[in-house]
């Protein structure tokens, strides 16, 4: 599937490619995507990876009969002690305006590779259709990183993601 990258104003350097893992537990495999940029630590900043899921003639996932955002990741960053990381998720059709989202995830920045796995359910639903009809026809998921921190540095973080997957628990 494809990935893009994207950011808003207050992030710098975007970057974002599949690399090559190496000294990495074998569980997360030889390869995974990166998405890194300089941002701005005010929580409003942000750069993000888009997951595109439609297939080749244009036709949604149907994921409608799974409940959770699955994946594991690794933040590599320079920002100060106090400063968290913060993941926003949202799962979207290809009208982009039906979309189900998920604010206010801290990401463990230790360098340590950390799962996660949130519950669809939990999710915000903008949209003028049902959370099943968005689930059914899923064109992308983003995820967006943040910076929570008192809005005066920039620092370097580097998101490294592998094995997003839609589960049924």
């Amino acid at each position: 599937n494809l990935m893009s990258k994207a950011y808003s104003i207050g992030a710098d350097f975007l970057a974002g490619d599949c690399i090559t893992l190496s000294s990495q537990p074998a569980e997360f495999g030889a390869k995974a995507y990166s998405v890194s940029a300089t941002v701005q630590n005010d929580n409003n900043k942000w750069f993000a990876s888009y997951i595109q899921t439609r297939s080749a003639n244009g036709v949604g996932s149907d994921f409608s009969a799974y409940n959770r955002l699955k994946f594991n990741y690794k933040i590599l960053t320079n920002a100060a002690a106090g400063e968290k990381i913060m993941l926003s998720a949202a799962i979207q059709d290809p009208t982009i305006s039906n979309r189900l989202e998920k604010d206010g995830i801290e990401l463990d920045s230790s360098g340590n590779w950390a799962s996660l796995s949130l519950d669809i359910n939990t999710f915000i639903f903008s949209s003028s259709t049902t959370i099943a009809a968005i689930l059914a026809n899923t064109d992308q998921i983003r995820l967006y990183i943040k910076v929570d921190g008192d809005g005066i540095t920039t620092p370097f973080v580097e998101f490294i993601f592998d094995n997003v997957t839609m589960s049924k628990q």
